[in-house]
């Protein structure tokens, strides 16, 4: 019996008949849909496979962990793997560099979380080939709900990163350059300014000079549209700034008049399409200061549509404009100087036989100026008898046997006479051989030099002539002055020995005289009546004045006479000792004494203490009857040569009679009145005149006397 679940033979082959009829349905009816279908999916399987195997950048199929599952022909060569099947199974993130191994593994991570994203890093390939690699990488998954995989589509950019490196070191070099130029760099934005001139363009505008002249503030407002981006150090200095931030804010009063214009000139050379620019202008710092400055101005290599780059340089040359201006003002001045000391500078190439010379060189013997003139010409203008010593002159220069050359010579005028003139020069340059290539001298007229000497040496002739007369002749009054001179020296000597002589011969009977008067006024003073006794009084008074007018005429001989010795004297302790003299003799005196302290001069010490007794004396006698007696000693030193004096306010005198003061036996006060004998103000006047000085006195009747007195710097020491 048969099991149910196996059908028979028949029961197979009808299935069988009936599954083959339908698949031979199915066939007839979907077949060729289906075959279709395929052969689609198979070109685009090809074709991305193709894609894949093809395209310049590495592709990955990476797994969650990033173990490569297919890759590229491109991304094998990154990996430096012999082939695809050699690059599966690894790991990418090993061969990441180092450094960025930690931050590819975060990304990876990302990507698997679901985040798309893009990483750059370094990559060694297995032979060590290091690259820059830019990764774009997302989330894939094969079909739902298998597991996680990353697709990464990466490109080499090595290059790039090279380009950027090369950029980066050039943008660092141009910056260590900007910042550390001597120059003064600014790097400025002119893109506000290049849309102004395409808006004026856009109006028409073709001639932006013209444009200026009609609205001149326009520069100034194109000037506000300048972006200062940047300035260096040597900015900070020219302009007296401390800081980048001073010289943007104070970019206005920077501008001078001058500079604007310069500026103007710069807008006009952009208009254009001019890219670079120079110009001399001034500047104004901060503090106030202008300096000159050259000023470059350059756009940008590529920014030349944009202007959006400018570098302007802005080079100091005011100590050069100052130096060539106090040039031109020596050169200005050396040629007035030549023109009015009328000297003629010349120069001589002689290679080339061209001959320069200044305008006084011709115009000072009647020429009119000439740029060139060859040597014979002037050499025939020399005077036949000095020809000769000119040339050798020369050839000496010309040949080394003399670096320098001199001589006067004759030289004819244009009106054909000779003029002295003396030439200098020395040489300037000098050819291989040594000898002179260029000679530079100058020309002076000297005729009038020579015809005074000319002059001078006929006086000189003349003046020989009279001193050998005037010799012969002095000669003679010298004899004679000596012969003189003997007999004074001799008469000197017997006028001393007089003086000592008559000195004694009258003191003799003088002493008789007062000595029988004063015996007979004690033997004989009551038998004598009182004009008898009053007789003999007068007698010796008159006895004593004698011998009193002695004393004095020996002192006024001595001080004519004696020899001086020169020293520096303390004045104010001889005039201090005299008055305490005078104290000594009238005690009671009530006279008040002022004396200068630290009185000084070189003077003998001696004749000194004789002219301060005699002019003291007189203050203390002459001040004798004034209620409050007042004496001064001082100097008046405001002058080269300091005045001595001697003050009193005593009887004083008229000055209509002052030039008998110092004459011998001279008196304005009769004896009764103030005693005396009038020689001494005339010893003290021969004792400063011996000192090389001069005295004089004012004075009023009653209102006292000054007596003024010098000591000169060369005293008369002829008594020596």
């Amino acid at each position: 019996m048969k099991k149910r679940s196996e059908p028979d033979a028949d029961h197979r082959t009808l299935r069988e008949k009936i599954i083959g009829l339908g698949e031979r349905s199915i066939r007839k009816s979907y077949y060729p849909q289906l075959q279709q279908q395929f052969e689609e999916v198979e070109k685009a399987r090809v074709f991305l496979r193709t894609m894949f195997e093809t395209t310049p950048d590495s592709i990955w199929l990476l797994s969650a962990d990033g173990t490569v599952l297919d890759a590229n022909s491109a991304a094998v060569a990154v990996m430096e793997c012999a082939s695809a099947e050699a690059a599966v199974g690894r790991s990418i993130s090993s061969l990441v560099a180092p450094e960025f191994r930690e931050g590819f593994r975060a990304f990876s991570a990302r990507v698997v979380a679901g985040q798309a994203g893009v990483l750059e890093y370094a990559f060694v390939g297995l032979n060590g080939t290091r690259r820059w690699l830019e990764t774009h990488a997302a989330p894939l998954q094969s079909h739902p709900g298998g597991p996680p995989m990353q697709l990464a589509v990466t490109r080499d950019i090595t290059q790039r990163k090279a380009a950027d490196e090369a950029l980066r070191q050039r943008e660092e070099q141009y910056r260590l350059i900007f910042e550390n130029s001597p120059v003064s760099l600014w790097e400025e934005d002119f893109s506000a300014v290049k849309r102004f001139f395409d808006s004026l363009k856009s109006q028409g505008i073709e001639d932006l000079g013209r444009y200026f002249e009609q609205d001149p503030e326009a520069v100034r407002a194109c000037a506000s549209r300048v972006r200062i981006v940047d300035v260096n150090r040597a900015t900070l200095a020219l302009v007296g700034a401390s800081s980048k931030s001073e010289v943007l804010e104070g970019l206005p009063a920077m501008f001078t008049a001058e500079s604007f214009a310069v500026f103007r000139k710069a807008l006009e050379c952009l208009w254009r399409g001019d890219t670079d620019m120079a110009a001399d202008t001034e500047i104004q710092t901060l503090s106030g200061q202008r300096r000159q400055v050259t000023l470059g101005f350059s756009v940008c290599q590529g920014y030349e549509q944009t202007l959006s780059r400018v570098l302007v340089s802005l080079s100091d040359i005011t100590e050069r404009v100052e130096a060539a201006k106090r040039l031109h003002e020596s050169e200005e001045r050396l040629s007035l100087t030549l023109e009015a000391t009328q000297v003629g500078v010349w120069d001589w190439d002689v290679r080339e036989d061209r001959f320069y010379a200044s305008p006084t060189y011709f115009t000072m013997l009647g020429y009119a100026p000439e740029t060139h003139m060859l040597r014979s010409v002037w050499l025939e203008r020399v005077h036949p008898e000095d020809r000769a010593q000119v040339r050798q002159q020369i050839e000496n220069l010309l040949s080394g046997v003399s670096e320098t050359y001199g001589y006067e010579a004759r030289i004819r005028h244009a009106d054909g006479s000779y003029r002295w003139m003396q030439v200098s020069g020395l040489a300037m340059e000098r050819d291989h051989a040594g000898r002179a290539s260029r000679l530079l001298g100058i020309r002076v007229d000297i005729t009038a030099r020579k015809t005074a000497e000319e002059t001078l040496r006929q006086m000189n002739q003349e003046l020989d002539r009279r001193v050998r007369e005037k010799t012969a002749d002095l000669k003679e009054k010298s004899a004679a002055l000596e012969s003189m001179n003997g007999k004074l020296e001799a008469t000197n000597k017997e006028l001393e020995a007089f003086v000592y002589s008559v000195s004694h011969d009258l003191r003799a009977p003088l002493r008789s005289i007062d000595g029988f008067s004063r015996a007979l006024l004690e033997d004989y003073h009551e038998k004598l009546d009182d004009e008898g006794r009053d007789n003999l009084q007068r007698i010796r008074a008159g006895t004593a004045r004698m011998g009193q007018l002695i004393d004095d005429m020996l002192a006024l001989s001595r001080i004519q006479l004696e020899p001086m010795r020169i020293a520096n004297t303390g004045l104010s302790e001889i005039a201090e000792a005299v008055v305490g003299e005078l104290k000594r003799l009238e005690p009671g005196r009530s006279v008040e004494i002022v004396i200068a302290p630290n009185l000084a001069a070189m003077c003998d010490a001696r004749f000194l203490r004789v002219a301060f007794e005699n002019l003291l004396g007189n203050a203390w006698k002459f001040t004798s009857r004034t209620p409050r007696a007042r004496i001064e000693v001082g100097v008046d030193a405001a002058g080269e040569t300091p005045v001595f004096y001697v003050r009193d306010n005593g009887a004083g005198f008229d000055m209509q009679y002052a030039r008998r003061l110092f004459g011998p036996f001279q008196r304005l006060h009769t004896t009764e009145e103030f005693p005396g004998t009038g020689i001494g103000l005339a010893t003290v006047r021969r004792i400063v005149q011996r000192h090389g000085g001069r005295i004089w006195a004012e004075s009023s009747v009653g209102n006292g006397a000054t007596f003024y007195f010098t000591l000169g710097k060369t005293p008369d020491t002829a008594g020596e």
